[in-house]
């Protein structure tokens, strides 16, 4: 079984999610601290459809 940090990584925003697993580890060869080798065990994205007139709760800014 390999060693190393495993994490979990989310990122959202209004119609998108996207999740990853990531074992982290020392990277071969460089002293420690200096250098991570990064392996990704898993990802997904899910995204949803937003409706055609989307509603603002900021006031629009005026050209000028």
């Amino acid at each position: 079984m390999k060693r190393g940090l495993v994490v979990l990584g989310i990122e959202t925003s209004c119609d998108e999610t996207g999740v990853a697993i990531i074992r982290a580890s020392a990277a071969p060869g460089l002293p420690p601290g200096l250098g991570v080798q990064a392996e990704i065990l898993a990802q997904a994205l899910h995204s949803v459809e937003q409706p055609a007139e989307r509603v603002s709760f900021a006031p629009a800014r005026r050209a000028s």
